[in-house]
């Protein structure tokens, strides 16, 4: 199961506030609380869910950790990058690192698990967004980020489908 990146995600460090132009993620928010809210309605007793929450989460967590170091590894490569990306993308790694350290602690309940995955989404958001402008342009760069972004987010939704069809599969 893949669960922070994000993780928010892994999530990971929760930003305050939201960049204007990082609106262009208010579907997948909607689309990601659709599905999370799902959970309590199919969950019976929450404690018997927590493992398969845990082990979604902390494979997502895992898995954009091993991308965002390639990520990095990719800017540090790369001609034309500037040293503000690819240091805003180590610091990001860095965040994703010390948030999933802590997830396992966190998650006690279904809803902690709807709420890591909706901030890890936000995380995953924003950071993408603010590494976007740090790129000043360069569509080459701003390429990759919007790529590496999609990705992202298709796994943490496949990582929450999968999830609630396990939860499924367990109350029948």
């Amino acid at each position: 199961m893949i669960f922070a990146a994000a993780l928010v995600s892994v999530a990971l460090v929760q930003i305050n506030g939201r960049p204007a132009d990082s609106d262009w993620a208010a579907p997948f928010e909607a689309a990601l609380k659709n599905l999370t809210s799902k959970f309590t309605e199919v969950v019976g007793d929450p404690t018997e869910y927590t493992n398969i929450a845990k082990n979604g989460l902390n494979t997502f967590a895992d898995n954009l950790k091993s991308d965002l170091s390639t990520l990095s590894k990719t800017f540090e490569g790369k001609a034309g990058v500037s040293d503000v990306v690819k240091e805003a993308t180590k610091q990001w790694q860095s965040a994703v690192d010390s948030a999933s350290k802590n997830l396992p602690e966190e998650l006690t309940n279904v809803q902690k698990f709807n709420e890591k995955f909706e901030s890890t989404l936000k995380s995953i958001t924003q950071n993408a967004t603010e590494l976007s402008k740090k790129a000043q342009g360069n569509m080459e760069v701003d390429k990759e980020i919007r790529d590496f972004t999609k990705k992202q987010i298709d796994a943490l939704m496949e990582q929450v489908k999968s999830i609630q069809s396990k939860f499924t599969e367990k109350k029948a």
